[in-house]
């Protein structure tokens, strides 16, 4: 045992003495295009101006015609520079502009102009934004920063007593007053800006505050989570009694009139100066915070929006409004059939795209709402969900319920996995489920392990049939049809800890260490590498039988059977994060990382951001179609690669 591991770290420490991998040429050749899906659904911010009312949303920026109820959507397609857009505020040559996690962008309704820190913005994570009457632009971001544009330049103007690295929630809201000054709520401070300084409202200390708005006649308004609405005159504070202690305005917003509409807990609520009068919207469904967003239209009404959509309140009813031109929420997995079509666990809700239309699953097909990750497709097509200790199967027409009989009901089922004679197996904490399509088997793995919490990563059966699981504290555990044997670091493992199982096409298994290293097990006898690559996460292999291992900080890493050789930034990968490795039909390799989609075929690399067409630089995972065309999760909905024939 020991000789092996000897042998294999003498290996490669000569390799990676001698050795990294040479820089390859990076081409900037696309054979392909881009098509890019996302929801515009979830919105985080309203603005009305004419006929128009623009949503931010996490898929976009979406126009909508509040006049015959049509839209138009704006992604990192049309120039946008990121679809997560988080604020939005109009300068007075009507000029949008959009406050996004990857930077600002302006649009004239024809072209669009971005901005990044490489044109001198404090940070790229703007969560809000606002216009004062000079026609500067301010900027609040995640860090706590605030940047001023002057039409020409942008300077940082973040207050003296801020300090990024430790903030607190960000520049949560920024209003213009019509003095000129800007306000911002930082750190649950209330500050104010007056174009040369900052001054902090002492009066405001320590009031939790919720949103902030301007009224026509010059006064700034804040909401609180105390349940307390108070409006400032320019000179001193006076509380706004609600009348009802269930109002909580959550997001506020003034019509022609002066009056103050806010959303709450049930619908949204106005107060003309006099009294409080509430409207119930019977529909919301995600508890308080469901209406986070609010804008008055030319006529009054008021528009609400949700992370469901939008809702219109013209004063008698409510109307809602949806882009059905999708899929739902931003994907965290996804899974391309035998059948062609493509799935999307998304936020809860499982989503199919056949090609032509998106299908989200919901107890009316005889599946949950909020259901689980992982989902996984069987020998016979049969597609395969769970739901906490539920297992669902499609059989491409209906669902059906197999309910798991656990004795662990505290955890719901982690991997899916089918051994050799087309039993289905079910990890969990502490068990594992064995199916056979009428029976169930359970397996208690706490029985010979140091730790008594076990927690199951992943399963994989050998080519003997054996069923191996890997576990993230008591290394990994191996099912011979009778016997259950486990192998420790006694035995050669790096460490206990123990994440994705790999079986290449000689039939050995992979074991990837969530510290730094991997594992590999001949059929025989383990051996182990624990200097490449740091904390692996993806293994494939490549049409040569070569391995690849993508890491998380350390780019990706090549064995070839007798060497190492590491990709980075440096050789030509969009980032050291890598999330997910694909082989595409032409044997090229495919990366999903954290700055961008990476395409290595052998001897160059081409990468692929938003300047791409890609829906988001955050990439997490990836699967080939039927087809062989691409699919890529991203931070901001899914990304489809289609080559050039």
């Amino acid at each position: 045992m020991k000789g092996i591991t000897v042998v294999l770290l003498m290996i490669c420490a000569m390799v990676l003495a001698s050795c990294s991998a040479p820089k390859p040429q990076i081409s900037a050749t696309d054979t392909g295009r881009w098509e890019i899906y996302t929801d515009g659904n979830q919105v985080q911010d309203l603005l009305s101006s004419g006929n128009d009312l623009w949503s931010a949303t996490q898929g976009g920026l979406v126009r909508w015609d509040t006049q015959n109820g049509t839209y138009r959507k704006y992604t990192t397609a049309d120039g946008l520079i990121d679809n997560r857009v988080q604020s939005l505020a109009q300068d007075k040559q009507g000029n949008l502009w959009c406050g996004t996690l990857g930077g600002v962008s302006s649009f004239d309704g024809t072209d669009w102009q971005n901005f990044t820190t490489k044109d001198g913005l404090s940070s790229d994570s703007i969560i809000s934004i606002t216009v004062n009457n000079r026609g500067e632009v301010a900027v609040g971001a995640l860090d706590s920063s605030v940047s001023l544009y002057d039409g020409t330049a942008w300077r940082i103007i973040s207050p003296s007593d801020i300090r990024p690295h430790l903030s607190n929630g960000g520049v949560d809201r920024l209003v213009a007053d019509n003095k000129g000054g800007i306000w911002a709520v930082i750190w649950g401070k209330l500050e104010r800006y007056d174009g040369t300084s900052w001054h902090i409202s002492t009066e405001a200390q320590g009031w939790s505050i919720l949103d902030m708005a301007g009224a026509p006649d010059g006064s700034l308004w804040i909401s609180t989570f105390e349940r307390e609405t108070r409006r400032y005159d320019g000179d001193s504070w006076q509380s706004v009694a609600t009348g009802d202690d269930n109002i909580t305005a959550y997001r506020m917003a003034f019509d022609s009139n002066g009056t103050l509409w806010c959303t709450n807990s049930t619908g949204i609520s106005h107060y003309d100066g006099k009294s409080w009068q509430t409207y119930t919207n019977g529909t919301l469904d995600r508890g308080t915070y469901s209406l986070n967003a609010i804008a008055i239209d030319k006529s009054d009404d008021c528009w609400c929006g949700s992370w469901d959509g939008i809702f219109r309140f013209d004063g008698q009813s409510w109307r809602s409004y949806v882009t059905e031109d999708a899929l739902h929420g931003n994907p965290s997995s996804m899974l391309a059939d035998s059948a062609g079509n493509v799935w999307f666990f998304a936020e809860g809700d499982l989503t199919r795209f056949d090609g032509k239309t998106w299908h989200t699953f919901t107890p009316t097909d005889g599946l949950p709402a909020g259901g689980g990750d992982p989902f996984f497709q069987d020998s016979r097509g049969n597609l395969w969900y769970s739901a906490m200790n539920n297992a669902y199967r499609y059989d491409g027409k209906s669902w059906q319920t197999i309910t798991v009989p656990s004795n662990n009901t505290d955890h719901g089922i982690e991997v899916i996995a089918e051994d050799r004679q087309g039993n289905m197996w079910f990890g969990k904490m502490n068990y594992a489920y064995r199916y056979d399509g009428k029976s169930w088997r359970e397996y208690d793995l706490r029985i010979g392990v140091q730790n008594k919490n076990v927690l199951v990563s992943d399963i994989a059966v050998d080519n003997s049939g054996d069923v191996w699981i890997s576990t993230l504290n008591n290394g990994v555990m191996r099912y011979n049809g009778k016997d259950w044997k486990v192998y420790t670091t006694k035995d050669g493992l790096i460490s206990n800890l123990v994440g994705p199982i790999f079986k290449d096409s000689r039939g050995r298994l992979w074991f990837a260490d969530q510290n730094k290293g991997v594992n590999l097990y001949d059929g025989d006898k383990w051996g182990s590498f624990p200097d490449n690559p740091d904390a692996v996460r993806p293994i494939v292999e490549d049409r040569q039988g070569n391995m690849w291992f993508g890491s998380y900080g350390e780019g990706a890493a090549e064995y070839d059977g007798k060497g190492w050789a590491t990709f980075g930034t440096e050789q030509g990968l969009a980032n050291d994060i890598v999330h997910s490795i694909l082989v595409d039909k032409k044997g090229n390799l495919w990366f999903a990382t954290g700055g961008g989609i990476s395409r290595y075929d052998g001897k160059s690399w081409q990468s692929f951001t938003t300047a791409s067409g890609i829906s988001s630089n955050e990439v997490t995972g990836a699967a080939m179609a039927r087809d062989g065309s691409l699919w890529f999760n991203t931070g901001s909905g899914v990304s489809h690669y289609i080559a050039s024939q």
